[in-house]
């Protein structure tokens, strides 16, 4: 049975440290592996991680001290596959790669091409990622912003939907919802400017947004000028977000830029009719067949965005339609279909 690493800066957060435990959990679970998770400390609120996979808290966030420990413990340990999703453990287990007989794979989870990251990062990026033996993408996008080189010992594999979602009701309360950080990524100022058209045409509805991050003190300066402060609601964080959105009517979201964004596709695979921007590196378009299982906008129009959420609204023929073709999403990015790409990659098919 091959051994198989994988490398996580953290086991807490967004997308990338939960598709690193779906994946970790999946093995295990499936007998394909035998499987070792080597992370940073551990923190609150840690995706659940199944208790078979032994886990190493090794990394100390120093770069050079983190590649020797790792690569000493991958050749000590016989590790066949390490697989990296992250751009710090990225370039940590590319460093390792230098006469190392372990398969290195590493995974591109944002857009390269705006995501906010230093000249430093940027250099590291460009100098170390070519060490990786093979690459996992989102998207067509992403991999397109790297040399053929790189492009050619590529793979796309988008996020597995969340397991045991719940559907969405039928209540249908007069909420928009959003889910994700509160970063300038997510634009939410676009969201908020767009939300104040659509409440000046139907002012029963309510704007909730779900998320924490530094951009919240800004966002309750914006919403308290713009006199909001009864109809757009800072939820924070969430860990039954699911539950707590399942009787809201729409979901949108408003990035700027993503990689495959998962709020927006498990939004699709409970049943949300949802508007989004058509945002680089493609995720949302991947997502996204327009006017048939979603809208697509363009980026930072606030007018563009204010009509398609109107448009959901005062149109229930062609919300009932694009909720219905949403659904299909969770047959379609199911942890079965997207673990086969990944067996794939990792040499267990």
């Amino acid at each position: 049975m091959k051994r198989i690493a994988i490398i996580s800066q953290s086991l807490a957060g967004g997308g990338q440290e939960r598709v690193t435990v779906n994946i970790a959990n999946y093995l295990v679970q499936n007998a394909f592996a035998k499987i070792v998770l080597l992370t940073g400390k551990k923190q609150d609120d840690e995706y659940t991680l199944d208790n078979r996979i032994p886990r190493k808290v090794m990394l100390t966030m120093n770069l050079l001290k983190d590649v020797m420990s790792v690569r000493n413990y991958l050749v000590k340990n016989k590790i066949d596959v390490a697989v990296s999703l992250g751009l710090y453990t990225n370039f940590l287990l590319c460093m390792c790669n230098v006469g190392l007989k372990t398969k290195v794979i590493i995974s591109e989870r944002n857009d390269p091409a705006h995501d906010n990251i230093s000249g430093k990062s940027k250099f590291l990026r460009w100098l170390t990622y070519r060490n990786a033996d093979s690459y996992v993408f989102q998207t067509e996008g992403a991999r397109q912003f790297y040399s053929k080189k790189i492009q050619k010992r590529g793979v796309i594999i988008p996020n597995p939907v969340k397991e045991k979602l719940p559907y969405k009701s039928n209540v249908n309360k007069h909420e928009i919802v959003a889910v994700g950080r509160l970063m300038p990524q997510k634009n939410y100022p676009c969201l908020i400017k767009a939300f104040s058209l659509v409440h000046q045409k139907h002012p029963d509805y309510i704007l909730r947004i779900f998320g924490i991050g530094v951009l919240k003190e800004q966002l309750d300066e914006m919403i308290c000028k713009m006199k909001l402060e009864e109809f757009v609601a800072l939820e924070g964080f969430c860990s039954d977000v699911h539950e707590q959105i399942k009787d809201s009517e729409i979901f949108v979201m408003s990035s700027d830029f993503e990689g495959m964004p998962n709020a927006l596709m498990e939004a699709m695979a409970m049943g949300f009719p949802v508007v989004s921007t058509d945002c680089p590196c493609g995720g949302p378009a991947a997502l996204i067949q327009n006017k048939k299982n979603g809208l697509l906008v363009p980026v930072a129009d606030v007018g563009s965005l204010a009509n398609a959420l109107n448009k959901i609204i005062e149109d229930c023929e062609m919300k009932k339609n694009i909720s219905e073709n949403a659904l299909k999403i969770r047959n379609d990015f199911s942890i079965e279909n997207i673990m086969d790409k990944w067996l794939g990659v990792i040499g267990l098919k």
